[in-house]
């Protein structure tokens, strides 16, 4: 069961890095890089909170405000 959801997640975010790439060249801004960056990195702290330290936590906020600020 752990190695099937592995898997399943292993998919998800090679999916996630294709898209975010495919859409890079079409923003010449950079605003849906950030706003997927911010999307992603809000997604993964949501799903994680029990293993990432606080203070990694900490630095992981302050990025996700900079990037809603590139938007």
């Amino acid at each position: 069961m752990a190695a099937q959801q592995a898997t399943e997640d292993s998919a998800r975010k090679k999916r996630e890095i294709a898209d975010a790439e495919r859409h890079l060249g079409e923003d010449p801004s950079g605003r849906d890089a950030a706003r997927f960056a911010a999307g992603w990195l809000e997604a993964n702290i949501r799903n994680r909170l029990d293993v990432i330290p606080i203070k990694t936590r900490k630095y992981l906020e302050v990025a996700i405000a900079f990037l809603k600020k590139v938007e």
